[in-house]
This record gives C-alpha cells, structure tokens and sequence, in this order.
C-alpha cells in the first residue's frame, strides 16, 4: 500500500516539474538572462557595427553628464504625478457608478475594457488622428463650439497633457475591472449597519468603502506607477518625444540610445538606472502602506 502511495505521490511530482518546466524555462532565459545579459552590456561599448569592448562606467559616466536624461527624467517624473492620480481617480468614480447599476454591469464593463484590450500601437494612431490640429476630432467638437483649434501634440505647453488624457481613458478599463472586484470584496453588512445606524453615502464611503478599499488602491497606486515610469508606446506614436522634448519619456530615451543610434551599452545603462528609481520608488510605497493600507 505504502509503494502504490509513494509511486503516486512520485508520479504526481514528476508530472508537476513536467508543466511547469517550460515556463520556467522561458522564464529563465527569457528574463532572467535577458537580464543579466543587459547589465554586462551597460559597462560595455558596443555598436551594431563593432565588436563589444569593456567600457566600465563609462556609460554611466555619460549617460549621467547628458542633460538630455534629466529632460527625460523630469517628463517622466511629470507624466507619472498627473496620470497615477488621474487613472486611478477616474478608475474609482466609474466603478462606484458601475457597482451601483442593477443590471447590464457585464455589458458596461466590457466597454470600458476594450480599449485596455486594443493593440497600443493601433489604439494610439487612432488618437493621433483625433488629435490632429487640422482635421481631429476634438478640434471638430471645438469649432462646433466656437473656439479655437487647439494644437494638442504640437504645442509644448500641452502635449504632455494629451498624452496623459490619452493614457487615462485608454487605460481606465483595466482600473475599473480591479476596483469592481474590490467593491465585490466588501461585505455588504457592513453597508447594511451603517444605514441602521442612519449614516449617509459620505460616511458610509468615508468610513466603510475607502478603508476596506485600500488594497485595491495600493495595488493600483504601485502597478499604476511602474506602467507609468515605463511609458513608451504613445509617447512613440503621439509625438516622438517632442515638440522640443517636452514628452520625452526615459524609456524613448531608451529606444533612442539603442536602435536609432545602436549605442547598446548606453541603451543598457539607461534602463538600469530606470531600474533603480522603479525600485527605490516602490520600496517607498511598500513602507509607507503600513500607515495607510487597511488589511482587515
């Protein structure tokens, strides 16, 4: 009885090491090598066109005396302050109206997923279109209102204000999924005391809906803030990072310093700096949950 036990039990492992097998292996050659490999390549001097050379810090060195990565930095910095208030904010207001519908949740949702859902690159051209000064969409909406064109990502004073409107609606389906399934969580007893005891919908938000809320948030505050550090694909699509660098993102700084000037050791010292303020920023967030984060 003991060896039939023992043969399934072994069975069982073997079959286990069997499924996850190739995703750990795809796992360990596709991340964890791929990133080991780009930190050696940040201390090397390395072109499309040239045989790899020890460069030391000297990527570093010059990546860090370019005031083009403070630019890069403070728009990135800039963009993240405006769109991981604004996603969320507007994540939240959504999904309390959703969760308040009776019926057709299914339906709402869906339609507020989709965009989430869209190829980036297919979704962006789309809003590149809408954008236009000449012919978009919301320069349509403000000649039918009176008002002047408005050159959404031509003009440096806006452009950035347009990709962060862009990132918020395009966006908005996956935060309010989340936070359905946090109001989901809520016991709704804790709902039906507080009308007992005569409490309002301030209150009972104040008091019941936030607090109990606050994984979601936290969770969304640190996804929300990595996705934002990390931002490429409508800064590419939109405006290339103009006009005059207003919109440049450290990660196009990326793309830049590795495929357009295929300086590859740069291109790696770069996102191992982007590296380093992602963690430093979320080691932050994880000590300060601690004062805010209610667990129950």
């Amino acid at each position: 009885m003991k060896r039939k036990h023992s043969r399934a039990v072994r069975e069982e492992r073997v079959w286990a090491v069997v499924s996850v097998a190739p995703m750990t292996l795809g796992l360990g050659v596709f991340f964890y090598l791929a990133l080991g490999a780009s930190f050696v390549i940040s201390f090397l001097n390395w072109s499309a066109l040239s045989s790899p050379t020890w460069a030391g810090l000297a990527n570093y060195a010059r990546i860090l005396s370019d005031p083009l990565l403070y630019t890069s930095l403070i728009n990135t910095f800039l963009f993240t302050l405006l769109n991981v208030p604004l996603g969320i904010l507007s994540a939240f207001v959504f999904a309390l109206a959703l969760n308040a519908i009776p019926k057709g949740k299914g339906f709402f949702r869906l339609v507020y997923f989709l965009p989430y859902l869209t190829l980036p690159v297919a979704l962006a051209i789309v809003w590149r279109w809408m954008f236009n000064k000449s012919f978009g969409l919301f320069n349509i909406v403000l000649k039918a209102m009176s008002l002047a064109p408005v050159d959404w990502l031509g003009d440096r004073n806006v452009a950035l204000l347009s990709v962060v409107f862009y990132t918020v609606v395009t966006g908005m389906g996956y935060g309010i999924v989340i936070f359905l399934a946090g109001l989901k969580n809520i016991s709704k007893e804790y709902y039906e005391a507080a009308r007992m005891d005569g409490a309002g919908p301030f209150t009972v938000m104040r008091a019941i809906t936030l607090p109990l809320l606050t994984p979601t948030l936290f969770y969304m505050v640190v996804t929300n803030t990595i996705f934002a550090f990390q931002v490429f694909d409508p800064i590419y699509i939109l405006t290339k990072g103009g006009p005059l660098n207003t919109t440049r993102s450290i990660m196009f700084s990326v793309y830049e310093e590795g495929f357009r000037y295929f300086r590859f050791g740069t291109a790696s010292a770069i996102a191992w700096i982007l590296f380093a303020i992602i963690m430093v920023v979320t080691v932050v967030q994880l000590r300060l949950q601690k004062k805010w984060v209610y667990y129950g």
